[in-house]
């Protein structure tokens, strides 16, 4: 398993804490999902890094990178739009899970002479009309990282969520290093304040593919949500993955991969 060391690139008010792989191939930015990092992307550095030149970002209030006072959309895609124009010296592909497939979405948007492609992996498109709610596991887990509890109690308080995960020491770790201000920035619904997917997916001008699961499976893309992107976003790549669940970059890593480097 690729050992990459930890980086900071600075532009504005908060500091983002990434990793990259050496330079095999066009840059590839991965966008981890809400209460995640950087390092949630681990299994799939080894298979992309021979091809891609591999950057992974902990988003604001995430992991090593900075605090602030604000968690809104925008405000992650105003950090990573100056992360890949002032970092990066070509467009890049952008890859986002959850949250991060939001964040590429919005970089693709903004800055399309920087975003070679956008691949949005079961992003919560349904926020467009609905609240958090709609998925109660998502609000709980979301809540757990609200309360700023210390790791021992919330690696208990995942157990409780998802009894029998393998990964529950990996996955509490991260939610440990989340500042407890973007979790509560969700669950009062201000996470896509000022912002308008179908305007954001309508500016898109680099090839966009949406891979999404199952909702009755835990995936958060719904049928209708599939469609918004489709009549947004014209020419949109949509690829269901039959039965994945929400976390598909563990689940449905191998696949996830395959599609990546379909857009090389």
């Amino acid at each position: 398993m690729p050992r990459w060391p930890e980086q900071t690139f600075t532009a504005g008010p908060v500091a983002l804490v990434y990793v990259e792989g050496p330079r095999s191939g066009p840059p590839l930015v991965l966008l981890h999902g809400m209460t995640a990092a950087w390092r949630a992307w681990i299994p799939l550095f080894a298979p992309l890094a021979p091809r891609w030149h591999v950057q992974a970002v902990d988003l604001r209030g995430h992991g090593g990178s900075g605090r602030a006072e604000r968690y809104h959309l925008d405000d992650y895609v105003a950090d990573l739009v100056a992360f890949v124009a002032q970092r990066l010296d070509e467009p890049a592909t952008l890859v986002g899970h959850s949250l991060g497939a939001l964040v590429a979405l919005g970089v693709a948007a903004a800055r399309p002479d920087r975003a070679r492609a956008a691949i949005l992996v079961d992003p919560p498109i349904y926020l467009r009309d609905g609240a958090i709610a709609l998925r109660p596991e998502i609000r709980a887990w979301l809540e757990l990282a609200a309360q700023g509890l210390g790791p021992d109690a919330i690696l208990a308080g995942y157990r409780a969520l998802r009894p029998g995960d393998p990964h529950a020491a990996f996955v509490a770790g991260m939610i440990a290093q989340v500042d407890p201000g973007v979790a509560r920035a969700a669950l009062d619904g201000r996470l896509t304040d000022g912002a308008h997917l179908a305007r954001l997916l309508g500016q898109v001008r680099s090839p966009l593919t949406l891979v999404h699961g199952d909702w009755d499976a835990g995936a958060v893309v719904r049928d209708e949500d599939a469609a918004f992107v489709a009549a947004h976003c014209p020419g949109a790549h949509i690829v269901r993955i039959p039965d994945a669940d929400h976390q598909i970059p563990v689940s449905h890593a191998a696949r996830l991969v395959e599609i990546v480097d379909g857009a090389a």
